[in-house]
């Protein structure tokens, strides 16, 4: 990812951070770290974590759980969700999916809930100095971290597309992708599309599926229901605005489409956006 895109997301990183007095790190799918990223949003460095890493077992515990455990919790849930690493402490994690598949988190804390134990004794007074659980800051912090998913699941989609571009024969495609972009929230057919590149239809559904490895349908489809996310999670709009903003006349055809799509209704979506919590 570019450095400039970086530094944006890292700057509100830094705000969720000053807002909830939380850290906020982002791990790719292999626990790897985005390495423009100032070391304090790659790594756990509170003196909590810190204290827990003293041991190479405890190490290797950790590296499991924001890798393995992770990765099978966020791909079962799709969701934000609160989690409790092996040492006892809370964080929320949002999980970042590159079409439909996973590609890492942001994780927020670590935080202490009521009924958390410290497992490691070593570890207490260091467990006991970690912030305690606040819902509603959470939740908000949430918010925030959920449309920095968004964010970088559009940014990884553009970046792909701009390389592809770059191709001398991908050029003559710019155009539709324009197009696309300024008319997905009306009805919008691949002939309109083709012809803003003075295309026949067929040949422009064969190029656009040769050159972008995804066919116009498909594309359109996912700007819809990205945009659709956001409308839910963001604004207090009405499900049947939400289906008409992105393009959608029915909205029981967009409910359908959106269930599909995400494996939730979108009312169950908007209401399970925040968080969910483990028992």
């Amino acid at each position: 990812m570019n450095d400039k895109y970086i530094l944006a997301v890292s700057e509100l990183m830094t705000a969720v951070t000053t807002l909830t007095g939380l850290p906020v790190i982002w791990k790719d799918g292999n626990g790897s770290a985005e390495p423009s990223l100032p070391r304090k949003q790659c790594l756990h460095c509170n003196p909590f974590c810190a204290r827990v890493k003293a041991a190479a077992e405890r190490i290797r515990r950790c590296s499991v759980n924001d890798t393995v455990t992770i990765e099978a919790l966020a791909t079962s849930r799709r969701m934000p969700f609160i989690h409790r690493c092996h040492a006892g402490a809370d964080e929320l994690i949002t999980p970042i999916f590159f079409d439909g598949v996973y590609g890492g988190a942001f994780f927020l804390g670590p935080f202490r809930r009521r009924n958390a134990i410290c497992a490691y004794p070593a570890c207490i007074k260091e467990f006991a100095g970690l912030p305690e659980f606040r819902p509603g800051q959470v939740a908000a912090a949430g918010r925030i971290l959920r449309l920095l998913e968004f964010a970088a699941g559009q940014h990884r989609q553009t970046l792909a597309i701009r390389q592809s571009l770059a191709e001398e024969s991908c050029q003559r495609l710019h155009p539709a992708l324009e197009y696309i972009d300024r008319h997905f929230r009306r009805p919008l057919t691949a002939s309109a599309a083709a012809a803003a590149c003075h295309l026949s239809p067929s040949r422009f559904i064969h190029l656009f599926k040769e050159k972008f490895k995804i066919g116009f349908s498909k594309y359109l489809l996912r700007r819809r229901m990205e945009e659709a996310k956001l409308l839910l999670t963001g604004t207090e709009m009405k499900i049947g605005d939400v289906a008409f903003r992105c393009g959608f006349q029915n909205q029981s055809y967009f409910g359908m489409v959106f269930r599909r799509h995400t494996g939730n209704t979108p009312a169950a979506y908007r209401i399970h956006f925040h968080y969910r919590r483990e028992p």
